[in-house]
């Protein structure tokens, strides 16, 4: 199990070549800071990012809400889908 462990953490410091999109707001710039290192991200750039890092940028989202009926027919506001906040797109593993 502890092996295990090791390799997950080996694998997620290993480094990866992105193309960033920052789909929420195009065009802005995104900084952050992921143990003590700060990162500074701009739409449309390519940059080396460890593999822990760009699984998160991918997995945040936002809600998308439309109103649908409930059967009833009465209408209520209801979360029908998600958007990537974030996409790193993958060019080379280094």
């Amino acid at each position: 199990m502890a092996e295990k462990a090791k390799e997950e953490t080996r694998q997620e410091e290993k480094m990866v070549k992105v193309k960033f999109q920052h789909a929420e707001n195009p065009s802005k710039d995104v900084e952050f800071y992921v143990d003590g290192k700060k990162y500074a991200l701009k739409d449309g750039e390519e940059a080396r990012l460890p593999v822990s890092v760009v699984r998160h940028l991918n997995s945040l989202k936002y809600p998308i809400y439309d109103f649908v009926d409930d059967g009833s027919g009465k209408m209520v506001n209801k979360q029908v889908g998600e958007r990537n906040r974030f996409n790193c797109i993958q060019l080379e593993l280094i």
